[in-house]
């Protein structure tokens, strides 16, 4: 079992923070469940002091929708160990709110020449581990009934994306959510506008928003490669676009949008997206 590292101090505090996210958020923690569907969603990846507000908007829809057995949850690889294959951990986690199951039936339904273990890549997933609280708060009435599919990975290769989303639609009563921010901007990143730096910044992210919201996977990957922008969680994105284009889903809702910073010298897009069933 794996424990996840951050700044928890205890299942106490850590609920009281998560509440408090939801309410300067959304308004509330999520009501009673409803009919209408999430199949997935798009979430930051940044500390929950940053990006918890955001993340609270996502999962208030997700929390009021039917509890699905497994969560998918898809992160970026760390840079050292970049591969166009897809890292699965088969792992249990635990955080100070308690222990969650990995959804080893689901692992192996998976496993090919794109899908690997590998266990070592996963001691380094804080975009995995910052989901983990929110769907043990969303799920707190029944804490031991879901399981996760962690799965780190960094490839762009649109062939590779496809055969590895075919794999992911398979997969029967999950949830699907990309752990990820947006565009990372300013010199701290190596990558700036000369001209109309803020006009610029809004240009591309309006572009990247709609064909992320529309499941445009390819376009997607052509504006990150060709603009060069810094976007780390640029390859569970498009994964998650290619699995929900299997699935039929039309298109998501942006819920939440804000920058990290009021500076716009240097700063990190945030933003929850949500998609229903077909």
């Amino acid at each position: 079992m794996r424990k996840v590292v951050d700044n928890y101090e205890s299942s106490f505090n850590l609920n009281t923070q998560l509440e408090r996210y939801f309410d300067q958020g959304p308004g509330a923690t999520p009501l009673k469940r409803k009919t209408q569907k999430v199949v997935a969603a798009i979430i930051p990846s940044s500390p929950h002091e940053f990006t918890g507000v955001c993340s609270a908007w996502a999962y208030k829809d997700i929390g009021e929708t039917p509890q699905p057995s497994t969560y998918v949850i898809m992160g970026n690889v760390r840079s050292s160990t970049l591969s166009e294959k897809a890292f699965i951990s088969t792992q249990d986690l635990t955080t100070p709110i308690g222990a969650i199951r990995n959804d080893r039936t689901s692992v192996g339904k998976l496993l090919d020449n794109n899908f690997v273990i590998n266990e070592i890549a996963h001691q380094d997933a804080h975009p995995i581990d910052v989901q983990l609280p929110f769907l043990q708060f969303i799920n707190a009435e029944s804490p031991n009934t879901f399981r996760v599919v962690p799965i780190l990975t960094s490839t762009l290769n649109l062939d590779k994306l496809k055969q590895m989303a075919e794999k992911l639609a398979k997969l029967k009563d999950v949830i699907y959510i990309a752990s990820s921010d947006l565009i990372n901007y300013g010199p701290a990143y190596k990558f700036t506008f000369n001209y109309n730096p803020k006009q610029e910044v809004e240009a591309l992210r309006t572009r990247l928003l709609e064909k992320i919201t529309y499941l445009n996977t390819k376009d997607f990957v052509d504006i990150v490669q060709k603009s060069g922008v810094p976007f780390y969680g640029a390859a569970p994105i498009a994964l998650l676009l290619e699995t929900l284009r299997l699935k039929k889903v039309q298109n998501g809702k942006l819920l939440c949008h804000y920058k990290s910073a009021k500076n716009e010298d240097n700063f990190i897009d945030f933003a929850s997206i949500v998609y229903n069933e077909a």
